[in-house]
């Protein structure tokens, strides 16, 4: 929402401070000076744009699922909301974090031998993307060599784990797991992607609260963009992003706001369609429940 206020030379003064409000609410067509005009999918929310519009068309023109599914409730009533989620699941602002390009590692896995990376496109390994470092999390607390508090164990059970604990080492004061190719498991980046995770976890806890309905009851969970395309469902659940028993009802579906942009470009009818939709949206405002604080610290473990 804030990059279309920019675009539309719109006032960002709502979205700078709690409690956040919208200047523009989007479903219209805008005049940009120079182009040609543009439209501007419907904005439902404060933090929840276009992009989660045009996606929101494109997964129910494209899989046709059925309902509910997060957190469409029925083709008339969604439930929408947003969290700070950082840049920690593009593996931004991580030690050897990086994006999902040529030489990255998107997951490992966990072999008798020890960790195996997966290197994109091959190459040598010289970063790690977000979902790689959710595998290389998953992987380690499958192991017994972290705790669901994200803390490394000193003296695991298993031979394995233990292994891997003896070629713990400290760096900078913090304890650092060696991974391959100088590359390393940092304690503070185990706290970054649980604080992600809490996040996560809290806002699909409190959408299906809201809805009375519980997590069975969901038909699928579609997850956009390179977190869908890259992160495996399982590890996803064992982190307790998502709850128990839902990794085999999440699907990937890929750029979704691209899709659904081409759609509300070809198909002007479309965007009527997104336009009603739009007025069936109730947003859950997460920060505004008294609870909140607690509620977060709740879910800083790994389990949902």
């Amino acid at each position: 929402t804030a990059m279309t206020a920019i675009l539309a030379d719109a006032s960002v003064e709502g979205l700078a401070s709690a409690p956040y409000r919208l200047e523009m609410r989007g479903g219209t067509a805008l005049a940009l000076p120079g182009l040609p005009p543009a439209w501007i999918p419907p904005l439902p929310a404060p933090f929840v744009g276009g992009d989660l519009s045009a996606g929101y068309l494109a997964v129910l023109t494209d899989h046709a699922p059925a309902f509910p599914f997060v957190l469409a409730l029925s083709p008339e009533r969604t439930l929408v909301t947003s969290v700070a989620l950082g840049p920690a699941l593009e593996g931004i602002g991580l030690t050897f974090g990086t994006v999902a390009q040529r030489g990255a590692i998107t997951s490992f896995t966990l072999t008798p031998g020890g960790l195996v990376p997966y290197v994109l496109d091959g190459g040598e390994a010289d970063g790690i993307s977000g979902t790689g470092y959710i595998s290389l999390v998953h992987a380690l607390l499958r192991a017994g060599l972290l705790d669901v508090d994200g803390r490394f164990i000193q003296s695991p059970s298993s031979p394995l784990a233990a292994r891997m604990a003896r070629s713990i080492v400290s760096h900078r004061g913090e304890p650092c797991l060696p991974l391959a190719r100088g590359l390393y498991l940092a304690a503070r980046d185990i706290e970054e992607i649980l604080k992600v995770k809490a996040a996560f976890s809290l806002a699909f806890e409190r959408l299906l609260a809201t809805a009375q309905m519980p997590s069975h009851a969901l038909s699928g969970i579609h997850l956009a963009g390179a977190l869908g395309q890259h992160a495996l469902p399982a590890d996803l659940e064992g982190l307790g992003f998502i709850p128990p028993g839902s990794g085999g009802r999440t699907r990937a579906v890929g750029n979704t706001s691209l899709r659904g942009a081409e759609l509300l470009l070809t198909s002007p009818p479309l965007r009527d369609t997104l336009n009603t939709w739009r007025e069936g949206c109730t947003v859950v405002d997460l920060t505004a429940a008294p609870d909140f604080s607690a509620a977060f610290l709740r879910h800083m473990h790994f389990h949902f």
